[in-house]
């Protein structure tokens, strides 16, 4: 909602040269109206917001997970600290 929103206010900014690109843009994709091209572009807008929080929830994920391996240490080097060598 926050997006129709957004675009509406765009929409209602945009000088006369940027009607008349959207204009073109409906007639020449095959858009029934400037309406199903702004809904597209709403569409396409939150999509993009999600991949890129996708991305960044898994690039925390990666970095956490490479924060706890530097942790690790070798199995032998354990078990003889922990006395337990055989």
């Amino acid at each position: 909602m926050v997006y129709m929103l957004w675009f509406m206010q765009e929409a209602f900014r945009m000088g006369e040269d940027q009607r008349t690109m959207v204009d073109r843009i409906v007639e020449d994709e095959g858009y029934n109206s400037r309406s199903e091209f702004y809904r597209e572009a709403i569409r396409d807008k939150i999509r993009e917001s999600q991949r890129s929080h996708d991305l960044r929830v898994v690039r925390r994920r990666q970095e956490r997970l490479e924060e706890d391996d530097t942790e690790l240490v070798d199995h032998d080097k354990a078990m003889r600290k922990a006395g337990l060598d055989g």
